[in-house]
């Protein structure tokens, strides 16, 4: 941070998270899934450091870099920091991370779109994290349950915040400090054609530098 500026490194990433995720679907393993879990939770923690709230987190605004097995965020246009009028902890997009996470296990499980919305609609509708665990189906069953315990918590953070914020950060904290439980962790699969996708510059203003095909 550098007064009312975030500053970040302009980069070229390899591949759209999403997009990675939509091509190659089937070679996504539990392995994989730590692995993507960790280093997006990771993102909550840093951002949370920072005091930056992201805004949209989902896969479809971070990119994959297969040199150094890198997930990194972009789009930074809805972002808000201290002061501004809508700004919120942080830990609060844990909520859409959560979600984006839990569907992910539904669709390398093979449910198809309807039932994943389905079934997501359910989970977002119940404040009780223990519906979540108690529901195996819903879950990659090779993952273990501290990883289960926190992707349930992230899901239903909005929830606890609003019950109280002061216990909202707590449980935050706890799921992005404790994100070793994703373990062990693989690389993710090499979609063979791909456009770089830029990483920054974004200030305060929410510019996004879109995507940037390499010939």
């Amino acid at each position: 941070m550098l007064g009312d500026y975030a500053h970040f490194v302009l980069e070229l990433g390899d591949v759209q998270l999403e997009k990675l995720l939509n091509r190659k679907l089937d070679e996504i393993n539990v392995y994989s899934f730590n692995n993507i879990a960790y280093q997006t939770l990771g993102m909550i923690d840093y951002l949370d450091e920072i005091r930056v709230r992201h805004g949209d987190m989902h896969f479809s605004n971070m990119v994959y870099f297969y040199s150094t097995d890198q997930i990194k965020l972009v789009d930074f246009e809805l972002s808000s920091f201290p002061g501004d009028q809508y700004y919120d902890s942080p830990l609060f997009d844990l909520g859409k991370l959560g979600g984006c996470l839990f569907k992910l296990q539904l669709r390398i499980k093979g449910y198809d779109n309807n039932r994943v919305g389905y079934i997501d609609g359910k989970v977002l509708g119940s404040s009780n994290i223990d519906h979540v665990l108690a529901q195996n189906s819903w879950r990659l069953d090779d993952l273990n349950q501290d990883s289960k315990c926190s992707i349930a918590v992230a899901v239903n953070i909005r929830e606890t915040f609003l019950v109280s914020a002061e216990l909202g950060k707590t449980k935050g904290k706890e799921v992005v400090g404790g994100r070793d439980c994703f373990f062990p962790r693989n690389c993710l699969p090499r979609l063979e054609h791909y456009k770089q996708t830029a990483v920054g510059p974004f200030a305060k203003s929410g510019r996004s530098t879109g995507n940037v095909s390499v010939v």
